[in-house]
């Protein structure tokens, strides 16, 4: 029996993998912005304020340190998913057993 709290679990699940799939699909562009204008090499971006600016290199190397920090994140979050979903289905499995 499919239950609200099922969905929940998988729908926990599904979102752990879509932030998983991320930096290699959408994320996975190299065109960088600053503030809605593509940046290329040997630019650089001020912050809002302008108190320091960020060149191309500076941005390019974060968003590669960045993508497995969000693949962990979104496998963590599935993996969790996925215990909640198997507690649940044994938790009623052993209810309707006793």
């Amino acid at each position: 029996m499919i239950t609200r709290a099922r969905i929940t679990h998988l729908a926990v699940i599904i979102v752990g993998l879509l932030i998983m799939a991320y930096p290699f699909t959408l994320g996975a562009a190299e065109t960088l912005t600053c503030r809605g204008v593509p940046m290329t090499p040997g630019s650089t971006c001020l912050k809002a304020d302008g108190s320091a600016a960020e060149s191309y290199a500076d941005r390019i190397s974060k968003a590669a340190v960045a993508r497995p920090i969000v693949v962990g994140a979104g496998g963590l979050l599935a993996v969790f998913g996925g215990f909640l979903l198997i507690k649940d289905v044994r938790r009623r499995r052993d209810a309707v057993a006793h």
